[in-house]
């Protein structure tokens, strides 16, 4: 019983099963334990899917179904976290939403909180504090409770920003990076360890694939690494298409992987990921001023980009090989924390209408243009992240 699967593979039950216990997909009734391939029918009547997405909605009732077509639509594909930094006693804030940002409740005060991340059953979060001790931070419980973790000794290194922390969909891997060093668990955050097989600089950004398989990790050298084994090792280097990278996307599988950066208008995208030999195409999508953030679906075929402090975005609906342009409303500028669930059909941004952060505001939408307005963040905070899966 494995998850994930290749996505031109079919699905059997026990691949489905594997997938419901990784928080990919939720159950709507027990799946047999059996290596039974199933069909469009059983993949529905088994676990809450998209039956809209395009490539499913395409087959017969009695068609095999392949990993590709199956996307999920449950509603904990809404749930989301988002950190804060410098609160009005020097405290940094975890805010969660278990109904798309309709309310928000606290679930952890502690110190400046650098980066959170959940994983999409909202069950796993961890996040990262600028403390010299104790500064990774993790829940198994969906935030009810929280342990410590002293991994980051020295923690004045993780710096407010993207990505610092991340999370596989199932919560078993979790990784963190500071300026210089790279660590992972692989016993939902129980334990840490570092890997030194890393050198050309100063870590800039990193994400890793939906299943933990793959992290791709950049430096200020220029230089792209990435791991095939769930972060023990970064075998795989290239020459990044753009310097200074910003923010990274990846999918699922790891297949599909985008780059933004400080230095560059332009959103980097590749189909072959997580191959022998990873190629980018440059889309010049994006205006305004640079320091631009990307995201994309667990499919990678929805993406959102970008830049912090503009007034308008760029999103795709077909992989990253075309675009369009879109705005949250008029006058509005991005924070530059914005996030898209797994499915890819629901996605937050936070953003503010005259001075960050007393008038910073997170807000919804389903579809790339018409957007919700949500909660105002507590006032005299500062944004660190904002995470769903």
């Amino acid at each position: 019983m494995s998850w994930p699967v290749a996505g031109n593979q079919c699905v059997s039950c026990n691949n489905l099963q594997a997938a419901v216990t990784a928080g990919v997909f939720t159950a709507k009734t027990t799946i047999p334990a059996t290596n039974k391939e199933i069909t469009k029918t059983e993949a529905d009547t088994y676990v809450y899917i998209d039956t809209t997405y395009p490539s499913y909605a395409a087959k017969a009732s009695n068609q095999l179904v392949v990993s590709n077509d199956l996307v999920s639509s449950t509603t904990s594909s809404q749930k989301m976290i988002y950190s804060t930094q410098f609160g009005g006693t020097n405290t940094g804030l975890i805010r969660f939403s278990a109904n798309g940002g309709t309310s928000f409740s606290t679930i952890k005060t502690t110190a400046n909180i650098s980066s959170a991340r959940m994983s999409p059953s909202g069950n796993h979060m961890i996040a990262t504090t600028d403390q010299s001790s104790n500064n990774i931070i993790f829940s198994t419980d969906g935030g009810s409770t929280w342990s410590t973790n002293n991994a980051t000794a020295g923690g004045t290194s993780i710096i407010a920003g993207r990505n610092y922390a991340d999370i596989s969909y199932s919560g078993q891997y979790m990784f963190v990076y500071t300026n210089s060093t790279f660590y992972r668990s692989t016993s939902y955050g129980a334990t840490f360890a570092s890997t030194t097989s890393i050198s050309g600089g100063t870590f800039t950004a990193m994400k890793c694939s939906g299943s933990g398989q793959y992290v791709f990790l950049s430096t200020s050298g220029g230089t792209l690494f990435r791991s095939n084994d769930y972060g023990a090792t970064f075998s795989y280097s290239m020459t990044s298409p753009i310097s200074s990278v910003f923010s990274i996307a990846v999918s699922y599988l790891g297949q599909y992987v985008s780059l933004t950066s400080t230095s560059s208008l332009n959103v980097y995208v590749s189909s072959n990921g997580n191959t022998s030999s990873v190629t980018f195409t440059a889309k010049n999508v994006l205006s305004g001023v640079t320091g631009s953030v990307i995201v994309m679906s667990q499919n990678g075929q929805y993406l959102i980009a970008l830049n912090t402090s503009y007034t308008s975005f760029a999103y795709s609906t077909d992989y990253g090989v075309n675009w369009s342009t879109s705005t949250v409303g008029s006058g509005i500028t991005y924070t530059g924390y914005i996030d898209i669930n797994s499915s890819g059909n629901y996605m937050a941004m936070q953003a503010y209408t005259n001075i960050a952060p007393s008038d910073c505001y997170t807000y919804t939408s389903t579809n790339f243009t018409t957007w919700v307005k949500r909660e105002l963040t507590p006032s005299t905070v500062l944004i660190t992240q904002l995470s769903m899966q």
